[in-house]
Parts: C-alpha cells; structure tokens; sequence
C-alpha cells in the first residue's frame, strides 16, 4: 500500500460524512460518468441505481481495508474478473476517476479540501492501477 496514514485518515474520514446517505448522495455519479462519456452508458444493463450502490458499497468496502492488502487484494481481484468480462477498458477509469471526485467534491462541500482531494486522487489511483493489473486491461 503506497497511500500514507494520512490519506489513509483523509479517505476514510471524507467518507465517513457519506456514508450514512450514500444511496441519495451517490445518485449523480452515473449520470456524471454518462455525461463525460455518453457511450458508456452501454456497459450497464439494468437499474444504474442498483449500479451505484454497488460501486459504493465496493468503495466503502476498500476504504474501510485500505491498511489490510489481503481484503484488498480480494476485492481487487474480484473487481478486475469483473472489469475484464464487460470490457471496460483503461480509459473508462479514468472517466470514472473524474466523475468520482466531482461527486465527492459535491456531496463533501467545504470538507472537500485540497488535501482530500489529493487523497481521493491517489487512492483512486492505486485502486484502478491494482484492478487494470490483474484483470490485464488495456
């Protein structure tokens, strides 16, 4: 793990002030990554409701085990088997990277720090790097 206790601190705590609304807080990040990449929209079948809550609950699930590298290497490795059969590819992690931290950057308002922000970015970062790795997306 390359993240410092202190953006370790940063994630979690920021988190912490959404998780208890996570499902009317998390409405606008579909709608986000559709309007940064509308041909996105065709990766997801279903309800993207039920799409959020489980990115959000994947998310919590990483905050909450950003010190412990087994559970996050399940996760990941779950994650990546995921990414790879539905073909997403590099570029779509990025384009959710970014409809991430403006959902935070919404939903955290002035809590939303230029340190948060900095610790979002590389822990995201880390997260997408380990998924891309194992499930060998380019």
């Amino acid at each position: 793990m390359s993240l410092t206790e202190e953006q370790i601190a940063l994630v979690r705590g920021s988190f912490a002030i959404i998780r208890d609304q996570i499902e009317p807080r998390s409405v606008g990040l579909y709608r986000k990554l559709f309007r940064y990449d509308p041909s996105l929209r065709k990766l997801f079948r279903g309800d993207i409701g039920d799409q959020t809550m489980h990115y959000m609950t994947a998310l919590g699930v990483i905050v909450d085990n950003l010190d412990n590298d087994d559970v996050l290497m399940e996760r990941y490795t779950t994650l990546a088997e995921q990414h790879a059969m539905t073909g997403i590819g590099r570029a779509d992690f990025e384009t959710m990277g970014a409809a991430l931290i403006e959902t935070l950057r919404e939903n955290l308002g002035e809590a939303f720090t230029e340190e948060v922000e900095e610790a979002w970015n590389a822990a995201y970062q880390e997260l997408a790097e380990e998924i891309m790795e194992i499930g060998e997306i380019r």
